[in-house]
């Protein structure tokens, strides 16, 4: 036996539900989807996401370093690094998952009709203030009731883009 670690297995995106780019959701529906040990698991995502954590507090691992959320903090899990929620209990949030080509191209943004978008830009860990979060998770619980609209997909991902640009 070597001692060393298991590299952590890449998970893609697979939404669950209706096929979109982009799934809008509480932490507690993924608590229903897996158990504790496959949500404890450290894994390399292929998709960005978004994490607002909303009640209790949790140690969430992001590229094995530790990340201690409260209330209002939100984090941005980029493609190919490395996160694990904990033990997935004690706390509560909102989480969004959306491919990387979800977010509008540079060439999208020139017509004005979507700002220039980059989650490069923003804090990998932010905490926001109370009017921020508020918005935040207003704009997030909008943005999960309209994934169940049954509009067409490329009309539902296009207001989900803007969604996703305000936010």
């Amino acid at each position: 036996m070597t001692g060393k670690k298991a590299a952590p297995s890449w998970l893609d995106y697979q939404p669950s539900g209706r096929r979109l780019d982009i799934e809008v959701f509480p932490f507690d529906n993924l608590r229903q989807r897996g158990t504790p040990a496959q949500i404890a698991t450290a894994h390399r995502y292929s998709f960005y996401m978004l994490i607002c954590v909303s009640e209790g507090a949790v140690t969430q691992l992001v590229d094995f370093e530790p990340v201690a959320c409260r209330p209002g903090s939100l984090l941005v899990i980029h493609p190919g690094q490395v996160h694990s929620f904990g033990d997935g209990s004690g706390w509560e949030g909102w989480l969004v998952f959306f491919r990387p080509e979800f977010l509008p191209l540079v060439s999208e943004t020139a017509s004005g009709l979507l700002p220039t978008f980059s989650l490069d830009r923003i804090t990998d860990h932010l905490t926001l203030s109370d009017v921020e979060f508020d918005a935040v998770t207003e704009c997030m619980a909008r943005m999960s009731h309209d994934t169940m609209n049954k509009a067409a997909a490329e009309t539902l991902h296009a207001l989900l883009r803007h969604q996703l640009c305000a936010l």
